[in-house]
């Protein structure tokens, strides 16, 4: 079952004037200098594989790296720097295990990319995780690509299963993922 809800601007107003507590837990965000309510360090590059290119993301947990291998999926197909926060977006994914749940979560955005409405993060945020029910939830703060805005990098064509691996360490977790372009 995969589910998306769009959410304009309107709604994004209050929670990012401040009137409004964020609908997310508060220790997991890392204020900058701007008071950004969002974890804005990059945690992730873009490693070269064969003829496809390989996302290696990390985190201080299994949430923070799957929001993390997401957003190097974006900076991968544009500058993320020229993307503002104009509206949200919403994916809903359910999976039998964690490599299927990132497999589907990394699907569900590629296709937000490429179909209406044309989405393209500058933040994300996983709202619910549950990996025992296989439950997943994210919202993601952006705004749909524009050719004359947004530079078009390499056409990527699809998120593989080829080389994913998720690893648990002491200190965090590291996730690879293959596209391929």
């Amino acid at each position: 079952l995969h589910m998306h809800k769009l959410r304009y601007f309107e709604a994004l107003i209050p929670m990012l004037s401040g009137s409004e507590e964020l609908p997310i837990e508060e220790d997991a965000l890392v204020r900058s200098s701007t008071d950004c309510p969002f974890n804005t360090t990059i945690k992730y590059e873009h490693l070269d594989h064969t003829a496809d290119i390989m996302l290696h993301a990390w985190g201080d947990n299994l949430i923070e790296a799957f929001e993390q291998v997401t957003m190097a999926m974006f900076a991968y197909l544009t500058d993320l720097n020229k993307v503002d926060a104009c509206f949200s977006y919403d994916v809903e994914v359910r999976g039998s295990d964690e490599k299927t749940m990132l497999f589907d979560f990394l699907n569900e955005w590629f296709a937000a990319f490429n179909g209406e409405p044309f989405f393209i993060p500058r933040y994300i945020k996983i709202i619910s995780f549950n990996l025992t029910d296989g439950y997943m939830a994210a919202r993601a703060w952006g705004e749909s690509f524009d050719v004359s805005k947004h530079i078009q990098r390499i056409e990527v064509k699809a998120v593989t299963f080829n080389n994913m691996k998720i690893v648990n360490k002491d200190n965090g977790y590291e996730i690879f993922v293959v596209l391929d372009i």
